[in-house]
């Protein structure tokens, strides 16, 4: 798990779980259970590639499209992320090093 800081802050809530990882060892069978629980779960993937499956609200033909939550599964690996915070700590940030000149 790992926790990205809210930007605005939130003073009762500053951070937010950005990536969620379940994994389990890498074996034929695992694979097959971890694809067959995840559809039995979330439904179809929304995006089906060599690299795996992904579900998400927006994607293309070949992957879910940034800026929203995404569920994706390769191999025996379940992750659920957002990059919407990290994308907003980073605006932020360059936002705060861009300076106008003072000559």
């Amino acid at each position: 798990m790992h926790f990205e800081t809210k930007n605005p802050i939130d003073v009762k809530s500053p951070m937010a779980a950005d990536m969620i990882s379940y994994n389990v060892p890498l074996t034929s069978e695992n694979r097959t259970g971890m694809h067959d629980a995840a559809i039995k779960k979330y439904g179809p993937p929304a995006v089906h590639s060599a690299a795996g499956d992904g579900w998400c609200l927006d994607s293309t033909i070949m992957a879910c499209k940034t800026n929203q939550a995404r569920l994706t599964l390769e191999g025996t690996a379940l992750r659920l992320f957002d990059d919407r915070y990290l994308d907003r700590r980073n605006r932020l940030l360059e936002q705060q090093a861009n300076r106008t000149p003072s000559l």
